[in-house]
């Protein structure tokens, strides 16, 4: 029953989505302008998503039993805990150093090695720094930096 529901409410939500974006193209002459596009063809393929889910859970008639695990749901409580302060972190430390900081707690948290998460948080913030800021041009929060 939650798949019905859950297919129904992404269906209307692409339906949703595709008819507020339509408006976004009007007056634009070809498609590289239409900035209703993107929007459009990503609601189209959660339509598809939606359709699919809900033909899967009108065929399947067994009953799933959902165990709920402790540990599992601390350590998702934990990393919601850590993104909530990395949001205001960004403002205060800047995108760099925040992202740095956040991607090393949470890949000790997970269980990964310092050594390896040292490298790699540095790699990965780097290289997201390089492709928005440098390359798009998009402005990053810089803070105390």
């Amino acid at each position: 029953m939650k798949d019905i529901i859950s297919s129904i409410f992404i269906i209307i939500l692409s339906i949703t989505v595709f008819c507020v974006a339509t408006p976004l193209g009007e007056g634009s002459s070809n498609l590289s302008s239409n900035a209703s596009l993107f929007p459009q063809i990503i609601s189209l393929f959660l339509g598809l998503l939606g359709v699919s889910l809900l033909i899967q859970a009108m065929i399947k008639t067994e009953k799933k039993k959902i165990l709920f695990n402790k540990r599992v749901f601390i350590k998702v409580i934990t990393l919601i805990c850590i993104l909530v302060v990395y949001v205001p972190a960004l403002q205060i430390l800047g995108y760099l150093l925040a992202t740095i900081v956040f991607l090393f707690v949470v890949m000790v948290f997970l269980g990964q090695s310092i050594k390896k998460t040292s490298i790699h948080t540095v790699i990965i913030s780097g290289s997201l720094y390089v492709i928005f800021a440098l390359l798009f041009k998009v402005p990053l929060p810089t803070g105390i930096l």
